[in-house]
């Protein structure tokens, strides 16, 4: 197998992973707002279906067109990384405050707890935090070969012509 079509494998193999998750949150979230009434659960479940949604474009997106929005050191991404850490912070704030709550109505682990809701919220927070890796990770020496010639850091046959983060020694020069 070449290694154009491993790539395309295993990136089907992501893209099922991820639906097959998203439809877990789904029901979790369904079961917790309806059958349950839980709507502390059904709500960081929600939001959680959300951002794996977002993760699920993010991993789609070409490299070179996620570079052209987010390029490193711009206010797009210094943006989106602050309101994506901001949001994983509340989940996480929120989540311990219900299960406070579990703890000081000294409930049990059933459906209708507060400890459900802080697992929700926790899932939430962490595909807040799994939303922001693919931009932190976008960096000219992580990019793929397709994305560097795209975006003109390389040229077809030729090393990198720019974008070099190897130091420059004085022999070098």
């Amino acid at each position: 197998m070449n290694e154009l079509k491993r790539k395309q494998r295993e990136r089907r193999i992501w893209l099922a992973v991820y639906v097959i998750i998203g439809l877990a949150y789904v029901a979790g979230a369904l079961n917790f707002g309806f059958e349950h009434r839980n709507y502390g659960a059904c709500t960081g479940f929600f939001f959680a279906v959300l951002l794996i949604a977002l993760r699920v474009a993010l991993f789609v997106t070409p490299q070179h067109r996620l570079y052209q929005i987010f390029p490193p050191s711009s206010f797009n991404r210094a943006a989106y990384q602050t309101f994506f850490l901001c949001l994983c912070l509340t989940g996480i704030s929120l989540g311990l405050w219900l299960m406070a709550k579990g703890i000081q109505h000294h409930q049990v682990w059933t459906a209708k707890s507060y400890f459900c809701g802080m697992i929700g919220m926790w899932m939430a927070a962490k595909w807040a935090f799994f939303v922001t890796m693919p931009i932190y990770e976008l960096r000219e020496d992580t990019l793929e070969e397709d994305a560097l010639l795209r975006l003109g850091f390389i040229e077809r046959g030729r090393e990198r012509i720019s974008g070099n983060s190897e130091p420059l020694l004085e022999n070098q020069v």
